[in-house]
């Protein structure tokens, strides 16, 4: 695909999430996702208010790989380790020491 296609694709996918109403989240994917936007969005999930030592990796540079201690309900704490989507990182909760 010539750059012009990728202009044009580029353009469309804005105009399409603009006019919606949408987050940019298909223009924001179009660019490579960095460990610090995987930890900004797990800081603004429901989760980070019970689960601790989190460390971020990319994977297949939109996704957010997240390794993270989190607390169960009997106060031991089970750590996980979790592939999603930038844009689903901050509906992340923690379930009983599960991320879910």
């Amino acid at each position: 695909m010539n750059t012009f296609a990728y202009a044009s694709l580029f353009a469309c996918l804005l105009a399409s999430t603009t006019a919606s109403g949408q987050d940019i989240d298909a223009v924001t994917m179009l660019a490579r996702t960095t460990p610090q936007q995987c930890h900004n969005a797990f800081n603004a999930s429901s989760a980070a208010s019970s689960c601790r030592n989190a460390r971020m990796e990319v994977w297949d540079q939109t996704n957010c790989t997240i390794y993270v201690d989190c607390l169960r309900n009997d106060g031991k704490t089970t750590g996980n380790r979790r592939t999603v989507p930038l844009p689903q990182v901050s509906s992340l909760r923690n379930c009983d020491g599960l991320l879910c």
